[in-house]
Order: C-alpha cells, then structure tokens, then sequence
C-alpha cells in the first residue's frame, strides 16, 4: 500500500512540476514575443523617421511641386472650413 501512495505522491509531484514548467515556458515565450513586437515597432518607427528626413531633405522640382500641391490644398480647406464657420 505504502508502494501505492508513492507512486501517487511521485505521479502527482511529476505533474505539478510540468504544471510549473508549462507556466514558465508559456511566460517566457510572452516575454520574447513581446521583446520582439516593441523591437519591431521601434524598427518601424525608425524606418519611418529615416523616411521623412529623406523627403524633408528633397528639395527638387518633383518634391517642391508636391509639397506646393499640399500647401494649395490646405489653403483651399482652410478657405472653405472659414466659409462654414461663418454661416
């Protein structure tokens, strides 16, 4: 009987223990998981910043008639936003 009561006691500390094991695998693949999504959002905000240094630093033909496009359409939401506002 003794035998019995070890075997339960030792089939009952085994699974505890790969209770434990499965919690701190599943907690540490978290962690990376979300060590790699903030490195990938930080990699991305980058990217993005390196981006607009490279337009802001473009000052041909191309890019000044873009940016005189976007300066004509703000002046002309901007119009209208006034006309709205004054009815």
């Amino acid at each position: 009987m003794a035998n019995v009561m070890d075997d339960i006691e030792n089939g009952a500390r085994r699974l505890m223990n790969a209770g434990i094991g499965v919690a701190r695998t599943i907690e540490e693949q978290v962690n990376e998981l979300s060590s790699n999504i903030e490195n990938a959002k930080n990699d991305a905000v980058k990217a993005y910043d390196n981006l607009v240094l490279k337009g802001a630093k473009d000052n041909g033909p191309d890019a000044q008639n873009v940016r005189k496009t976007f300066d004509d359409g703000v002046t002309a939401v901007r119009k209208l936003q006034a006309k709205v506002e004054k009815k």
